[in-house]
């Protein structure tokens, strides 16, 4: 009797891990939903529902930068028509879906470093109990940021890969869901760039130059043929030259350095909890041996300048560096993390990013701020907010990595 050959077996089994990390996404989707809460359309879902009804051609309520990101609203508009369902619930279709496809591709980031199928598995889990990604989104269901997120995720993974064609073309798409693409897409140049230094050959320099017109073409020219009629954009030249000042108005705010601060720890807690010096060591000679340090660098540098300038979602903007934090955490178990660590990992994030509570919902009718407190706090770190809440959630932040490191001790002994 013939046996199966190795090939044959290695791609059976790729195909039941992923049938298996489907299912774990669903049933994560589901369990952090059921704990979840909605909000009506607020602030920029606001731009983004009415994007999503009347269109961008001669809308005349067109505001930036929402209005640079149509992917999203333009689809919500279209699976409305096509489904005969209310714009909102197209949004929350959207929602759902991209949180099931946001865990896939998580998987799909790990596995490429992760020794063991387990490991990735439990990345997925880290990464999708950070309110970020999973229970926000599913709250306010009509931002964009969670269809973005699989794409950053993907392109990132292309890139490491060196399949840099491909990642040129998911991130050149991407910044059509969210400005935040233009990192890995602005990375790939600088691949193709770097290719053409060390050997300065016809063909690489031609490859840099094409995919910088294409990445220059996906940035300029929806904020060239779209047109707006107002900006809620923080550093916008292109719409309000005034906006220059804030070059140097936000990173001189102390405020804002402390809440970008607090969101990083936070954002970084899954890692913080599993770190040591010693797997700081590892994980350091592992991105060496795999030349992802200057990626790794350039990721988080462009990440931390669209953090500082990208407005008051402090909270949303780091959590872009999630393809660094999966390689992180997945390098991180590659070396061998006790199963009483990662159950208290989990148990920490269930508990700081409030999965089993309900979110207060802002002010229906006031347009800015005033009686949403509550809201603003309940996870804190938006914009130069700093309040009695992030005081408190840092002191938690604190403890819950204290504990961490006693776990750790109490093993030992």
């Amino acid at each position: 009797m013939n046996q199966p050959s190795p090939e044959w077996r290695a791609e059976n089994a790729g195909i039941i891990q992923y049938c298996l990390a489907l299912c774990a996404a669903l049933a994560l989707a589901v369990f952090v939903g059921i704990f979840t809460n909605a909000t009506p359309p607020k602030w920029d879902g606001q731009s983004y529902v009415d994007m999503a009804r009347v269109g961008i051609t001669g809308n005349p309520n067109l505001q930036a930068p929402f209005a640079y990101r149509p992917a999203v609203p333009l689809l919500a508009g279209e699976l409305s028509k096509r489904l005969s369902i209310t714009v909102e619930e197209s949004f929350r279709l959207i929602g759902r879906v991209a949180a099931v496809l946001f865990s896939l591709a998580v998987f799909a980031l790990s596995q490429r470093f992760a020794r063991r199928p387990a490991d990735a598995f439990v990345v997925v889990v880290l990464v999708g109990l950070l309110y970020q990604h999973l229970k926000y989104p599913l709250f306010f269901y009509t931002l964009i940021d969670v269809a973005a997120f699989p794409l950053i995720i993907m392109a990132f993974l292309l890139l490491v890969s060196r399949r840099l064609p491909a990642a040129l073309a998911v991130s050149s798409v991407g910044v059509l869901f969210k400005e935040f693409l233009a990192i890995p897409l602005l990375l790939v140049i600088l691949q193709y760039a770097d290719a053409w230094r060390r050997d300065r050959s016809a063909g690489n320099f031609l490859k840099a130059l094409s995919a910088a017109v294409v990445g220059a073409a996906a940035v300029l020219l929806p904020r060239t043929l779209i047109h707006v009629s107002s900006t809620a954009q923080w550093l916008d030249p292109l719409n309000d030259i005034g906006t220059l000042q804030q070059l140097y108005r936000m990173p001189a705010d102390p405020l804002r350095w402390v809440n970008i601060l607090y969101n990083e720890c936070g954002y970084w807690l899954p890692t913080l909890l599993l770190l040591t010096r010693e797997r700081l060591a590892k994980v350091w000679q592992d991105l060496e041996a795999l030349n992802l340090k200057a990626i790794f660098a350039g990721f988080f540098a462009l990440d931390f300048v669209l953090t500082m300038y990208g407005g008051t979602n402090t909270f949303i903007f780091a959590s872009y560096a999630v393809p660094l934090q999966v390689v992180i955490l997945t390098l991180l178990l590659r070396r061998g993390v006790p199963w009483t660590e990662i159950v208290f990992a989990v148990a920490a994030l269930l508990l700081f990013n409030r999965i089993f509570w309900p979110i207060p919902l802002p002010d229906p009718v006031q347009p800015d701020i005033a009686g949403s407190e509550p809201f603003i706090d309940f996870y804190a770190g938006w914009a130069s907010r700093v309040t009695v809440s992030t005081l408190t959630r840092t002191v938690e932040m604190m403890a819950l990595l204290g504990g961490a490191f006693m776990l750790r001790r109490w093993r030992r002994a």
